[in-house]
């Protein structure tokens, strides 16, 4: 059985429907197909009852579907037609989650995204992007594509700390220490109207040692959650608590619905109670994956004055 990733985006959106109790869940009673989910036991309700709505798959018997999720476009006789192919077809006996239009599937996406842009940066460190070079004192970082694994580098990125290895003959003894040469970023700017600047560049003041890999430190907006097929490749850092996503999610739902004349029968005391949750979530917590935001451009490396290895432990 696929374990239930509560970081993957099917788990999260339907974290965020059951925390403002659009859930209802059953199991299938006959097998179906990769887009039909069938229950004659449970889903009794009216022709096109759920229309519009959402289904997850919580469990699976012989093939891979927990954490598969997807918009419902027909219902009848117990049978849910689903508008995104689950990965695999159900076999019968597998548990599942449904969630009436109220909120469509792109809106839960949508939120739970809004909640991860809320909390802030996050920091990573990545390695293998630059190895340093003859006559070459400024590096542009590397921007990631979409079949490399998160985190990605993108414009905004800030670079914290500039580590390099001491040790090149072994890949799982690199020896990282801090660089012993000031350093700063630059700024991409955009070459004409209506183009996205460069990458940011590394400079150092002088030639680094040749030939070696260098580690960097960086704060960086989380890359969006998307469903490509079924299996996201992005998964939620697990710097961030996925509870707090949750509850910050599901109130943005409730907010941007109560703005468009929204009615829903609970809805001052789940707002309260999404909020004490949201409070409790952030005290319980230590937000390593946030801190204060610095100047990009020309950022000494103050470090390095305070913190200057040892002469031999320098490449």
């Amino acid at each position: 059985m696929t374990r239930f990733n509560p970081h993957h985006l099917g788990p999260l959106t339907y974290q965020v429907a059951l925390a403002i109790g659009e859930v209802r869940e059953g199991r299938t009673s006959a097998a179906g197909s990769t887009t039909t989910v069938v229950d004659t036991v449970n889903r009794t309700e009216v022709a096109d009852f759920w229309n519009g709505g959402t289904l997850w798959m919580l469990t699976d018997t012989l093939t891979n579907l927990v954490g598969n999720f997807s918009n419902i476009t027909d219902f009848g006789a117990g049978t849910i037609t689903l508008g995104i192919a689950l990965d695999d077809a159900t076999w019968g006996q597998e548990q599942y989650a449904v969630a009436g239009p109220r909120f469509n599937t792109w809106e839960y996406i949508a939120a739970v995204n809004e909640a991860i842009r809320g909390i802030g940066k996050i920091i990573y460190t990545r390695t293998a992007d630059i190895t340093t070079a003859a006559g070459q004192t400024e590096y542009p970082l590397v921007e990631k594509t979409v079949t490399d694994p998160p985190p990605l580098i993108t414009y905004g990125a800030e670079v914290r700390e500039v580590r390099i290895q001491r040790n090149t003959s072994d890949s799982n003894d690199n020896r990282w220490v801090p660089i012993n040469i000031p350093w700063h970023v630059r700024k991409g700017v955009a070459s004409a109207p209506g183009t996205s600047p460069g990458m940011p560049t590394l400079i150092f003041a002088q030639q680094p040692p040749v030939g070696y890999a260098l580690e960097l430190t960086i704060a960086d907006e989380h890359p969006p959650l998307v469903l490509y097929g079924q299996r996201n490749w992005v998964e939620l850092d697990a710097g961030i608590p996925y509870r707090l996503v949750v509850v910050k999610a599901a109130l943005h739902l409730l907010r941007m619905k109560a703005g468009r004349a929204f009615v829903h029968p609970r809805l001052n005391d789940l707002t309260e109670e999404l909020k004490r949750l949201e409070a409790e979530q952030v005290a319980n917590q230590v937000r390593e994956y946030v801190r204060v935001r610095p100047q990009l451009l020309n950022i000494p490396n103050v470090a390095i004055n305070t913190l200057r290895p040892r002469r031999e432990e320098i490449p």
